[in-house]
C-alpha cells in the first residue's frame, strides 16, 4: 500500500467519524494517537495558572494541541502498517482487504 492509498483511506474513516457526531480529539483517542506537546507538562503546571485553576476532570489528557493534519497522518501511518500485517499473514503481497480499525464503544459512549 502506497502513502496516498493510506491517506485516502484514513480520511475516509476521519469522514465516517465526523458523519458519527464525534470530534477530532475523539477520534485520536479511538485510534491511540497523542496531542502534540510544544511544553513539558510539569512547565505547565508549574507557570500556567489558567491551567492550573481549571477543575480536575478537564486537566485529565494533558496539554496539547492536535490537526486535522496531524492526525491523518498519524492515521495513515497506522493503516500502512496493518496492511503489512495482512499481507505478512495472507501471504500475498498487495491483497489488502481493507480491515481499517474501528471506534472503540467505550469512544462511542463518551
Amino acid at each position: 500500500m502506497t502513502r496516498d492509498e493510506a491517506l485516502q483511506r484514513a480520511r475516509e474513516e476521519y469522514r465516517r467519524i465526523v458523519r458519527e457526531g464525534m470530534g477530532i480529539f475523539q477520534a485520536a483517542e479511538a485510534w491511540g494517537i497523542p496531542v502534540q506537546r510544544y511544553k513539558p507538562d510539569k512547565w505547565i503546571e508549574a507557570w500556567d495558572n489558567e491551567w492550573r485553576q481549571l477543575p480536575e476532570y478537564l486537566k485529565q489528557g494533558g496539554h496539547g494541541v492536535l490537526s486535522e493534519r496531524y492526525l491523518l497522518e498519524e492515521m495513515a501511518k497506522q493503516i500502512m502498517e496493518m496492511d503489512i500485517e495482512t499481507e505478512a499473514e495472507e501471504g500475498q503481497p498487495g491483497k489488502h482487504q481493507g480491515n481499517v480499525r474501528f471506534l472503540r464503544q467505550a469512544s462511542l459512549a463518551s
